[in-house]
């Protein structure tokens, strides 16, 4: 019988796969999402796959799936031109009714309300990070923007769950003590962090956040630790200056007032920050973040 720290580890390691294969289909109506497939994906029994996954994130399977695909939903209405009928497709609603009606108990409000009125309900509103209604003039911490070309990047990653200061410190403090002690960091090291959620829809406590750094070798990882790949492709880029505290304000500023005034269409992936900086070394204002949007 296996040890019991050993089968902690185990799980942690199938709890990742999981969200790594889900963050991966997501937006694709064509994987199927459902108990069986991901069991399969984790090597686990459907008997006990959904315990197991809300044991570490809170959240059942399907609520889980349930929520992302909703919050994904709402992300296109606010930020492409695709048609309602359309994003409910791609969020594997193929009953235009029953996608309507899952928006509403979910966000409070119809799809079509929710588009015209770029409306986000009180409920939400209250879960925005504390930094996020701090007055700032958007955009002020920007001081370039570029277009670029990145290739794929091989990353080491560890997810977690949480309010996002809470969740990003966490993460890091993991990864880097783990990277650290198997001599993973090297001078050509690049430190990638993703948030997958709005703090304006998403509730605190279940905003993920993945802390990545890149690896050049194979490295066969444990526990929370995990691998995968970082698609690459065109992407608009802004350097923003100052504390970490105040990205908020310059991805407020991307989406809401740089976004609206291009003519571009933003890519199938979740932004991500390249920190250009180190903070043990640099005062909170002089720290430099690449922010990195898809774009097609």
């Amino acid at each position: 019988m296996p040890h019991k720290d050993s089968t902690k580890l185990s799980h942690k390691e199938r709890v990742n796969t999981i969200i790594n294969y889900i963050d991966a289909h997501i937006e694709n109506p064509l994987y199927r999402l459902d108990l069986d497939t991901l069991a399969s994906v984790a090597c686990l029994s459907h008997y006990h796959i959904s315990r197991i996954f809300k044991s570490y994130t809170g959240e059942g399977i399907h609520q889980y799936v349930k929520r992302l695909r909703l919050e994904n939903s709402a992300k296109q209405l606010l930020y492409s031109k695709k048609s309602i009928q359309r994003i409910a497709e791609s969020s594997s609603y193929n009953n235009f009714p029953a996608f309507t009606k899952a928006f509403k108990q979910h966000f409070g409000c119809p799809p079509s309300d929710f588009r015209e009125k770029k409306n986000i309900p009180d409920l939400y509103k209250e879960q925005i990070h504390s930094a996020n209604t701090e007055k700032s003039i958007k955009g002020k911490n920007i001081i370039d923007m570029q277009t670029k070309t990145m290739a794929d990047q091989k990353v080491l990653f560890i997810l977690k769950i949480g309010p996002y200061e809470d969740a990003a410190n966490r993460a890091w403090s993991s990864l880097m003590q783990y990277a650290y002690s198997n001599q993973l960091i090297t001078s050509k090291t690049i430190n990638i962090g993703i948030t997958y959620d709005m703090p304006e829809f998403t509730q605190e406590e279940k905003i993920r956040y993945c802390a990545c750094i890149t690896i050049n070798q194979n490295h066969k990882t444990k526990g929370d630790i995990g691998t995968k790949l970082i698609r690459g492709g065109r992407f608009a880029t802004f350097i923003h200056q100052g504390p970490y505290a105040e990205l908020c304000h310059t991805y407020d500023y991307i989406y809401k007032d740089w976004y609206s005034k291009k003519r571009v269409i933003l890519g199938n992936q979740p932004s991500f920050s390249i920190y250009l900086t180190d903070p043990g070394k640099v005062d909170p204002e002089n720290l430099l973040t690449e922010i990195y949007v898809p774009i097609e």
